[in-house]
């Protein structure tokens, strides 16, 4: 779990990175740094996503070994990636006035794409290989390095440009502790093979097709409340949006990170069913997550609301995040339950369709709904769209599994959940929103936790006993 846990970290010190500097260069710079990090992001995405799940699926201790031409196949892939983005940066320092980027925000944004690459192939090699305690290196060094050279550069220089060469500065540094750990002998680069890079694309393409799919979908549905109801409309829906979306995908995608390098684990050493099996059970997890705390989320909506969201959003936040959330959670199952079906079998093509579908079903009620319906038809379209796409990619993925989680296991996460929505509910309204939302915290896990191991949900009790035997006489005294 030190994998999911590094993730988690990086996540929370990201936010609080990206307050940070918000507040130190302005409004103004800081819509600069923002828009070169987004163009960075995309830029990584299209050139380097799919080498990164390739990575992430075939680079396991087993194929190391036996297959030395792989790493040496990544290698060259990356670095004919980062040729590219050589040759993009040169089209944007051309282009770089009439895309309102000055040269060294253009330079610095292509520096960026490259270095957080290679920064996200490395630790994507750490997680293949099981060694966490690289990944974490990888994580905190990182951070650290981050924070003191970001803020440094904000704080001194005052420039756009200067805090995101920063980052990519923090990003190279930290593959310094790890180099000889994460070092293959023998793996040079005349032994890459073109069959094999193709075979990385075959893979891993179509999870980045699927994901830019689900990324439009998003970004046209802002996109036409703002041409329709006007930016004010559009910011207030975007807000619930990525915060709902940002909460359930990181905690997802934080477990994710821990549980999928589990399949492929099994899959080198005992074999293609025991993967499978290992899918079933990632399944009822990502479900005993994301499910009660999509319901936490709803239970304690008022004082969140209250807390957290300025004045100015608070009468369309809620209305808009309950009507999202059920399609933010199919989205989340989509991605991180259903697809290591798909990654696992080999066949990431057929996840295209399931993202299709959602694009389809999003067009159809668009024309439908959208104009005279308000900002909330556009909730309601997005979380239609989510869950069109996740019951095609469940459906699709039921003929390729082999193991699915038993039925008793996924009614008694209901059970727990109904359970831990009847104990806080009340706390909604008793008193100061920070109270509340105190009580709520702490008082859901609490109940939720006790019926998750009462219940037994995913073996969980009789592993914890089988694993540390004291415990198990310890409540056999209690009884």
């Amino acid at each position: 779990m030190l994998i999911s846990l590094t993730f988690l970290l990086n996540a929370a010190i990201n936010f609080a990175l990206g307050l940070a500097v918000a507040k130190i260069l302005g409004p103004a710079e800081f819509g600069r740094f923002a828009i070169g990090a987004t163009l960075a992001l995309t830029l990584n995405s299209i050139v380097f996503e799919w080498l990164r799940l390739s990575a992430t699926r075939l680079y396991g201790a087993v194929a190391r070994e036996s297959e030395p031409d792989l790493r040496a196949s990544l290698n060259a892939a990356y670095l004919g990636g980062a040729l590219v983005l050589m040759l993009i940066g040169a089209v944007l320092l051309l282009l770089s006035g009439k895309l309102h980027l000055s040269p060294a925000l253009s330079a610095a944004t292509i520096v960026t794409a490259i270095a957080n690459g290679f920064f996200e192939y490395w630790a994507a090699l750490a997680r293949a290989r099981f060694r966490n305690v690289a990944y974490a290196k990888l994580v905190i060094v990182k951070n650290i390095a981050g924070l003191v050279f970001m803020i440094a550069a904000g704080v001194f220089l005052h420039d756009a440009a200067a805090v995101l060469a920063a980052s990519s500065l923090a990003a190279l540094v930290s593959l310094a502790p790890v180099r000889r750990e994460l070092r293959d002998p023998g793996t040079a680069l005349s032994l890459a093979r073109k069959d094999r890079i193709l075979s990385f694309g075959h893979y891993g393409v179509p999870l980045v097709i699927a994901n830019v799919i689900y990324q439009l979908i998003l970004l046209a549905n802002r996109s036409l409340a703002a041409a329709w109801l006007g930016f004010a409309a559009a910011g207030q829906l975007a807000l619930a949006t990525d915060l709902s979306q940002r909460l359930l995908q990181t905690v997802a995608a934080g477990f994710d990170v821990f549980l999928f390098q589990l399949v492929v684990g099994r899959e080198a050493t005992h074999g293609k069913a025991a993967a499978q099996k290992q899918v079933a059970i990632n399944m009822l997890l990502v479900v005993a997550v994301v499910l009660p705390l999509a319901a936490g989320y709803v239970a304690i909506m008022p004082s969140f609301e209250a807390i957290l969201i300025p004045a100015k959003y608070r009468s369309s936040f809620a209305p808009l995040s309950l009507i999202l959330v059920p399609g933010l959670v199919l989205y989340c199952l989509a991605q991180f339950a259903f697809g290591p079906v798909f990654q696992l079998a080999m066949k990431t093509r057929q996840v295209i369709w399931a993202a299709l579908a959602a694009l389809a079903c999003y067009v159809a009620l668009l024309a439908v709904l959208a104009r005279g319906g308000g900002l909330e038809a556009f909730a309601w379209i997005h979380c239609a769209s989510y869950a069109v796409g996740a019951t095609a990619i469940a459906i699709m993925g039921a003929r390729l599994g082999e193991s699915w989680p038993r039925l008793r296991d996924l009614l008694a996460v209901l059970a727990a959940t109904a359970a831990m929505l009847l104990a806080i509910w009340p706390l909604r309204s008793i008193g100061p929103s920070w109270l509340a939302l105190v009580s709520a915290v702490t008082i859901g896990p609490i109940v939720y936790c006790g019926l998750a191991w009462a219940l037994d949900i995913a073996g969980i009790r009789q592993a914890v006993l089988a694993r540390y035997p004291k415990t198990q006489r310890l409540f056999a005294n209690g009884k």
